[in-house]
């Protein structure tokens, strides 16, 4: 199957964090979100990760993200590992533990970070 994007935005990556709704990430070099809903659980954004390694932590969220450039390498506290390059498409799951290796990566990511809840 092939999947194809249309990109109408020509607004540029913000490179400061300039956006009032945008906080750059220390792990991001450029970013801009395109659609946050209402309750801000859900974002839409193009990510461009600084190279270099991420220490294996928790996601605070789900992310779906279509790399459409560069090179990651994926590890979860399990030990499996994956390799990810232009055109590759993966899930990120709440609470799963990973860390990373990244070279130049450009991706459209879709970020849903939960409300949690004490339950009573």
């Amino acid at each position: 199957k092939k999947f194809f994007m249309i990109f109408d935005d020509k607004s540029p990556l913000s490179a400061d964090g300039s956006s009032p709704i945008l906080k750059l990430d220390a792990s991001e070099k450029r970013s801009h979100q395109y659609f946050v809903d209402p309750s801000g659980q859900l974002t839409v954004a193009m990510r461009e990760p600084s190279d270099g390694r991420r220490a294996l932590s928790p996601s605070s969220s789900y992310e779906l993200a279509y790399l459409l450039a560069g090179h990651l390498e994926v590890s979860d506290d399990a030990g499996a590992h994956q390799v990810f390059g232009a055109g590759d498409a993966f899930l990120v799951p709440f609470g799963a533990a990973t860390s990373w290796s990244s070279e130049a990566v450009r991706a459209l990511c879709c970020t849903f970070t939960p409300r949690l809840s004490v339950v009573r």
